[in-house]
Order: C-alpha cells, then sequence, then structure tokens
C-alpha cells in the first residue's frame, strides 16, 4: 500500500509541477476558452469550487475531533486491557516474586533458572508450573479482549467504518476539483488521482499493527519447551 501511495504521489507531483509551471497569463487565457467552449461544465465546476471551500471549512474541524477520539479511545482501551492482563498476571507474579525470595535470586531477574545449571529440581519445576500458570491466565484474558467479539476487533471496526464512510470520502470531496482544473489547463486527467484510499487504508493497517502488536508472540511454555521468553 505505501508503494502504491509513493507511486501515485510521484505521478501526481508530475501533473502538478506541470500545472504550476504554466505562466500566469497562459492559464486565464485557458480556463477563460474552456468557459466559453463548455458554459454549462463552467457553471458546475465555479459551483463545484465553492461547494469544496464551504465543505472544507465546515467539516475539517469535524474530521479532526473524530480522528483525535479514535486516537484517545485507542489509548484507553489498550490502557484497559494492559490492567486487566496485570490483575490475571497478579497471582502468578507473586508466586514467582515468593519463590526468587525463597532462593536469594534478586527481584529483578527474570528466571530463577541460569544457563550454568545449578538450579534445584524442585525449583526448576515450581518456575515451570508458574509459566504455565500465567499461560493459563493470559488464555482466559484474552478472548474478551482480542476474540471475535473482542473489544479490541470491536473497535476497529468503527474506525475501519468511519475511515470508509467519512474520512476517504470527504478527502476525496475536497480534492475533486483538482482533477478537473487538471483537464482544464491541459494537463492529463486520467492519471492525477487522490491518495485518501491509500491513506485510509494505511491508517487502518497502523492502527491494527498497535493493537495487535500487544499481543504475546507466544506462549512461554509450549508441547517442546518452558521457561521465560
Amino acid at each position: 500500500v505505501n508503494a502504491g501511495k509513493t507511486r501515485q504521489l510521484a505521478v501526481n507531483k508530475q501533473i502538478e509541477d506541470e500545472y504550476k509551471s504554466i505562466e500566469p497569463m497562459e492559464m486565464a487565457t485557458r480556463m477563460q476558452q474552456w468557459m466559453m467552449s463548455n458554459p454549462q461544465e463552467a457553471m458546475k465546476y465555479m459551483q463545484g469550487v465553492q461547494a469544496v471551500g464551504e465543505d472544507f471549512n465546515a467539516k475539517m474541524p469535524e474530521m479532526n475531533d473524530a480522528q483525535q477520539r479514535f486516537t484517545t479511545e485507542e489509548e484507553n482501551l489498550l490502557k484497559r486491557y494492559q490492567t486487566a492482563l496485570d490483575a490475571a498476571y497478579a497471582p502468578g507474579y507473586a508466586r514467582h516474586a515468593a519463590l526468587k525470595k525463597k532462593l536469594n535470586v534478586p527481584p529483578e531477574y527474570p528466571s530463577v533458572q541460569s544457563e550454568s545449571g545449578g538450579t534445584p529440581d524442585w525449583a526448576v519445576a515450581e518456575e515451570n508450573a508458574i509459566w504455565r500458570a500465567l499461560d493459563a491466565a493470559y488464555a482466559t484474558n484474552c478472548p474478551q479482549w482480542y476474540g471475535a467479539t473482542g473489544q479490541i476487533p470491536a473497535w476497529l471496526k468503527t474506525y475501519r467504518t468511519w475511515l470508509t464512510k467519512d474520512f476517504i470520502p470527504f478527502n476525496q470531496r475536497i480534492a475533486s476539483q483538482n482533477a478537473q482544473t487538471y483537464a482544464i489547463m491541459s494537463t492529463p486527467k486520467a492519471t492525477w488521482k487522490d491518495t485518501a484510499e491509500f491513506d485510509g487504508v494505511i491508517k487502518y493497517l497502523e492502527a491494527v499493527g498497535r493493537v495487535y502488536g500487544n499481543r504475546r508472540a507466544k506462549p512461554r511454555c509450549t508441547a517442546t519447551e518452558c521457561g521465560y521468553n
């Protein structure tokens, strides 16, 4: 998506640079000739210019407020998720802290087991049991947040709906006069395209990356290994 946007922006810039290179007098002449040759389209064009300006002034603050609201909702959602996860982990963490204290292992150490060995078998078994308990706590906590009907997919759905029905159409309307203006000036109309769709998709995928980036990559204990990871 980023590559597609970059390609389109390069095309757009070439057309925009060509447009900007037209001398003011030549630009006015071309516009006058087009309006005289296309009176009905010219009237619609001028009405469109006015409508776009009014639309921008009326709705841009609303669009900015909506994006800020979604940003705040995302931050609060992830905070609630982390608070719930910390509460689910609390018994396991307390149990682990007691084990480290019993073995005189510094509290900041992530594990009582060392690569050089020497940890009593009972302590290894106890720590592995703690890892499995933490995995179980995570598995129990996860569905209400990341399951099909969880809070995070539900929030993403509302964000996607806003991007699809409001953000992208609004930006397309604001940019709608550009293609016609370039056509009037005899710059390539077919190849200039607004990038609002790219922007909307990128915003959505970035949000997906942020919220799903909080999930664990893998369990602490698997079928073949068990340890701190």
